[in-house]
């Protein structure tokens, strides 16, 4: 929360945070506790659409002292709490008396906010256009001195890309992996191409509760029956390089595992040695969603596993039955194929059965759940630090996730672009910053 300067730790589950004095929104109103609050609350009842706050901030304990400080309180105790309520809480802060009266078109063509830019037009399936505030509070920490942002929408890459080379765009996010090669071998005029981690990734999640993995043999010979380098070349190309852990890399306290290992004949011992045969093959039930690239990898699973006596049956569902399944084990294993489910966030340590972190609070080993809880729990950075290492160390070396394919995504921009951070994934997208 950039508008707080200060925050302390009251005890386990309290936050003490101040906001800086000068804070304000678009109109000119300071920004308050009470704004902040509301903001809070305004997701937690679904206007917003998310209701996974629920399960994070007590409300009945969350005090206001005054207009600049107030005390949150989780239902997690600190670290855990503390990440999952910057993870949670990320979105908007508005003002209350602002958004109490404000409608439909007031939210979609003129949102108030305490951010650097203003909305000048939004207009569906074409753009938005964002305007720098003379006002803006923290001009002092603005990275960008971009007067003006247009973000425009596109339903095709070669339209796009058409607008690029012409000069209408200045840069270019998500462009087809084609565009890569095309940036660097100048194609384009004045261009820097990058291939930009996103954080999204790909993993199959066994979890122990299930008796068809308790033989660390059959985890074993389902990690040794993939190749992941085969499998990122056939699915995303350039856009995807073989993970190395249940991490992504440019998360806190990743640490490679190592290169995976592809090694079918190794496999097909080992499901022997669990008493599976051609003729006794493990029987596996997977369902997945509609998208493209789920049943283009799990086909893909299929293949490389019936070569080691795993038949692996797939159906594809609706995603209210895929939770459903999540929530209920409605099937044997987990594959995600990215787009924001990837890999395992430190959060998902502490899921209480959300859409994404489900698997890892199905596991009952009782040295994960020691483990766990040590690592969502330790306060010391450089003892966190340590528990998680060893938490990619369990869940990759027991063989319980077996990680695939870490993403990325191409950007081409002109090289007056100095910076661009951002964070998102393939179905979703913010820039947070251009310097010029």
């Amino acid at each position: 929360m950039y508008q707080a300067p200060a925050y302390e730790y009251v005890d386990d589950t309290h936050l003490k945070i101040k906001l800086k004095d000068n804070a304000t929104f678009a109109n000119g109103d300071p920004v308050t506790a009470e704004d902040v609050i509301y903001s809070f609350k305004r997701r937690l009842d679904g206007m917003l659409g998310d209701e996974s706050l629920v399960e994070w901030i007590d409300y009945d304990n969350t005090t206001i002292e005054s207009d600049t400080e107030f005390t949150i309180a989780t239902y997690t105790a600190f670290p855990a709490g503390l990440y999952i309520l910057a993870s949670q809480t990320g979105g908007p802060v508005t003002q209350k008396k602002w958004a109490e009266t404000a409608t439909a078109d007031d939210w979609y063509n003129n949102p108030l906010g305490s951010g650097p830019y203003t909305v000048v037009s939004n207009t569906d399936s074409v753009g938005t256009v964002l305007q720098l505030r003379d006002d803006y509070w923290n001009k002092d920490n603005l990275v960008t001195n971009a007067k003006q942002i247009e973000i425009k929408y596109y339903s095709s890459n070669n339209t796009m890309m058409l607008d690029y080379a012409d000069g209408t765009l200045d840069m270019v996010i998500f462009a087809d992996p084609s565009e890569y090669a095309k940036g660097s071998n100048g194609t384009y005029d004045d261009t820097v191409a990058e291939l930009r981690k996103v954080n999204d990734g790909c993993r199959v999640f066994l979890v122990d509760t299930n008796e068809k993995f308790a033989d660390i043999n059959v985890r074993k010979a389902m990690s040794l029956a993939l190749d992941t380098t085969a499998i990122c070349d056939i699915v995303w190309g350039d856009l995807a390089t073989p993970a190395e852990s249940d991490f992504c890399s440019a998360m806190l306290y990743y640490e490679s595992q190592g290169a995976h290992v592809y090694d079918p004949d190794e496999a097909r011992k080992c499901m022997e040695e669990a008493g599976y045969s051609a003729d006794n093959p493990l029987e596996l039930y997977l369902i997945i969603d509609s998208a493209a690239e789920s049943l283009q990898v799990s086909t893909i699973l299929q293949q490389y596993w019936g070569e080691c006596y795993i038949d692996l049956t797939v159906e594809q569902k609706d995603v209210t039955v895929l939770i459903e399944g999540i929530l209920t084990g409605g099937f044997d294993f987990m594959v995600f194929p990215g787009s924001g489910v990837g890999m395992c966030y430190p959060y998902e340590l502490i899921s209480h059965y959300d859409q994404y972190g489900a698997p890892l609070e199905m596991m009952d080993n009782p040295e994960w759940l020691e483990l766990r809880m040590n690592a969502i729990s330790e306060l010391d950075p450089d003892k966190a630090e340590q528990y998680y290492k060893e938490v990619q160390q369990f869940l990759v070396g027991r063989y319980y996730s077996i990680p695939i394919a870490e993403k990325s995504m191409v950007i081409l921009h002109r090289s007056n672009i100095k910076s661009i951070r951002t964070q998102g994934d393939y179905e979703s997208f913010s820039l947070r910053y251009i310097e010029m």
